[in-house]
């Protein structure tokens, strides 16, 4: 009878944690109406409204044409088709009081913002969750990941990402993670390639780890003896949401072929959003020697251009990756997982070109899962890396509006980011150092 009483305590616990995390997020959206969620909101109305075929080459958007992927385009469509039918929340109150009629006015008022928070804010329980199961099933300590559970759920960095900002990493991340571990724990051959297309058919940003699935993907299916049937099925399964999702976007009479390549050159690549920077807005290594936002990635060094310098330097993470994975006579553990997804997004954000200050996230979940995997060896790095990432979304955010804080950052010719992105750098040095200290796979496991 006691256990039962703690079990329930627990659950009750866990789930006003949740609602607290939840409130945190809503209290203040009232005061995001502006920059990129002034764009999501233009795109969600305007699909509502025009629907759904060749919306991406539609001529009179008030910002920008959509520039994300079809499954979060279906999600900002879908967040508009709720707010639109809002008055079935007035003809619940008329039959159960419920909700209260402050609710109801105030969602009428900022309901439609709200519902664009929605899949952030879904991401980050989602991800909360997720890191609280990994942490308990292989540290085998409720405590611990119940700390886990509540860093994530008020991580200054994701209530920013998510409330503040209103960007949608998360929810994408979400579905890469899982595609990851589920490959590691239940070797799901069929829904791991799944799980990883939905995450890139929402966001992009994780397509840097698609060559470490592809190679753990393989490495899994090869040592399991996995039959290639269930590889064929599963190679199926994702042409058909590939084939389903885009169709959705194009008009029967069309070439669908071409107008999917359209849509990824003309919409997605970031080929159609500029001129490649060395670095947008990111604090990494092009930041520490250049000025953000100005440098070209077309310069050369030494007959290379810093575009051509991270590619290789890209691949070469890459590679030495793979060679572990390949190599390795043990069962990879969640630890060197995380390090390894952790390892290939913080090296791409510190050393590739283009980066925006968003584009650390496919790390983000990595560095809290290694943090309490093993605080000793992760801990203070990883508090470190969030300051560090935190500080780079803030300054992002707020520098075009508020003066002291452009200033502060820029002043002496950017030399607070220069330091920001030489300790980014530093910091990701002492994490691998710990990692490959305490876990390098030793001769006698080859």
């Amino acid at each position: 009878m006691a256990k039962n009483k703690n079990v329930y305590k627990k659950i009750v616990i866990f789930l006003l944690l949740i609602l607290i995390a939840i409130g945190i997020r809503i209290i203040p959206i009232p005061g995001t109406e502006k920059r990129d969620l002034l764009v999501h909101y233009d795109w969600s109305k305007t699909i509502y409204k025009e629907g759904l075929k060749d919306i991406y080459f539609y001529s009179n958007w008030s910002y920008s044409p959509p520039t994300q992927p079809p499954l979060m385009m279906l999600a900002f469509w879908t967040s508009r088709h709720l707010y639109e039918n809002r008055y079935l929340l007035s003809e619940l109150h008329n039959i159960i009081r419920l909700p209260p009629s402050s609710v109801i006015i105030w969602f009428d008022q900022h309901g439609e913002y709200l519902l664009l928070h929605l899949w952030a804010i879904m991401g980050d329980i989602i991800s909360a969750i997720l890191i609280y199961y990994l942490i308990k099933k292989y540290l085998k300590n409720s405590k611990i990941a119940f700390l886990s559970l509540i860093f994530m759920l008020f991580n200054p960095l994701s209530l920013f990402e998510s409330t503040i900002w209103g960007q949608n990493d998360i929810i994408s991340v979400v579905f890469i993670y899982f595609a990851f571990f589920s490959l590691l724990f239940n070797k799901a051959v069929l829904i791991s390639p799944l799980s990883f297309l939905v995450g890139l058919l929402i966001k992009p940003t994780s397509l840097i780890l698609l060559p470490l699935f592809s190679v753990f993907y393989l490495k899994q299916t090869f040592t399991k003896d996995v039959s290639f049937a269930k590889i064929t099925v599963s190679l199926l399964l994702c042409l058909g949401l590939v084939f389903f999702v885009f169709r959705s976007f194009i008009n029967k009479q069309d070439n669908y072929a071409t107008e999917v390549k359209n849509i990824l050159v003309n919409r997605m690549a970031p080929s159609s959003k500029g001129v490649s920077r060395a670095s947008n807005s990111a604090f990494n290594i092009y930041s520490l020697v250049y000025d953000l936002d100005k440098t070209l990635g077309s310069k050369k060094i030494l007959g290379l251009s810093l575009d051509s310098i991270g590619i290789i330097l890209f691949l070469l993470v890459n590679g030495y990756i793979a060679h572990l994975l390949f190599n390795s006579k043990k069962n990879l553990s969640p630890i060197s997982l995380s390090f390894y997804i952790f390892f290939i997004s913080q090296a791409s954000f510190l050393f590739m070109t283009g980066m925006l200050e968003r584009y650390f996230f496919p790390a983000f979940l990595a560095s809290i899962l290694l943090m309490f995997f093993d605080f000793k060896n992760f801990g203070i790095f990883m508090l470190t890396q969030n300051t560090l990432w935190f500080l780079n979304l803030f300054y992002s955010y707020y520098q075009r509006e508020i003066t002291w804080i452009k200033e502060l950052f820029e002043m002496n010719n950017f030399l607070f980011i220069r330091l920001l992105s030489l300790a980014s750098i530093i910091n990701f040095v002492f994490i691998c150092r710990n990692y490959f200290k305490k876990y390098f796979p030793t001769k006698n496991q080859y």
